[in-house]
């Protein structure tokens, strides 16, 4: 059996170092890097006596309360029937018909805002599949 030259087992020592090193680097970018929706999910959908589909939205920090209506935008559907049903300001939520619910898709972006225009928040996208799953945070 003959040995391999003195130089691979080096050469393959410093690749391996090397391709953990990077992943390791790679790892903490990940780690590190400020989250999409900072924080911001869906917590929770659920039907309500058949007649509303309440979609329960959290934010670390809490919702600024102001002088002009709340929207959530799922797609292309505007939702404005929601607020404050918690008295902790972190979670919002809102009320549609299950006929516009069936509009949605699973994978619309939601978003919220004060007013119809302008800036707001993302909680990302919608799975039709968690309604009536239970909450993420009680």
């Amino acid at each position: 059996m003959s040995r391999l030259p003195r130089h691979v087992p080096i050469a393959l020592l410093t690749s391996l170092v090397l391709a953990v090193g990077v992943g390791v680097g790679v790892g903490w970018w990940y780690l590190t890097r400020p989250p999409e929706n900072e924080g911001r999910f869906i917590n929770r959908l659920r039907t309500i006596d058949n007649n509303w589909v309440e979609i329960e939205v959290y934010s670390p920090q809490p919702f600024p309360v102001r002088n002009a209506p709340m929207y959530m935008w799922i797609g292309g559907e505007q939702i404005f029937f929601g607020g404050f049903f918690r008295p902790d300001s972190r979670f919002v939520a809102f009320r549609l018909a299950p006929e516009q619910f069936a509009h949605i898709q699973t994978g619309d972006l939601v978003r919220i805002t004060y007013g119809v225009s302008g800036d707001g928040w993302a909680f990302g996208t919608i799975d039709k599949g968690r309604l009536d799953k239970g909450p993420i945070l009680p």
